[in-house]
């Protein structure tokens, strides 16, 4: 898979096919939604996530995974607030101290690596509620205004 396909799975229309249950539920110090989506052609499987820390608003995660036929999930995005500094490799530092999104990488595949390569830093979102309106345009979620309260006008703007 290189970056065109990755894009491609990450951009093409999808709808909601099984809701997001209206409360969050409890996942360790975390709160966590997770819905399936399907592309809008019926063949191709997605899951997606919405995890917020219990106690630090500004820690949160958004993320999209693809289901191929018979494989396990390939983890393409990943939209995340600030959730403390990550030390990795002291040369290479992560800004995990900002708003920034993770993106499947065609080396993250070669390699065998189930963490997503950092895209880099972000402007397009500050709240969970701007990230989540930047991932439903992001990933293309056509029937999203049934599932999700979307403000139209941040939703305009992106």
């Amino acid at each position: 898979m290189d970056a065109t396909n990755i894009e491609k799975l990450i951009t093409m229309p999808k709808k909601v096919l099984k809701a997001p249950p209206k409360d969050f539920k409890q996942d360790n110090q975390h709160l966590r939604k997770d819905f399936t989506l399907q592309s809008t052609e019926g063949d191709l499987q997605f899951s997606a996530f919405i995890r917020r820390h219990i106690d630090f608003q500004e820690n949160f995660s958004i993320g999209l995974d693809f289901h191929p036929a018979g494989e396990k999930e390939i983890p393409l995005i990943r939209c995340n607030g600030n959730h403390g500094e990550v030390v990795e490799n002291l040369l290479k530092p992560n800004p995990h101290l900002d708003y920034h999104i993770h993106i499947l990488k065609t080396e993250d595949i070669e390699q065998e690596i189930r963490k997503l390569s950092l895209e880099g830093i972000t402007k397009e979102y500050d709240s969970l509620e701007k990230a989540l309106q930047y991932f439903i345009k992001r990933v293309n979620i056509q029937n999203a205004n049934d599932y999700f309260d979307l403000n139209p006008m941040l939703f305009n703007n992106l």
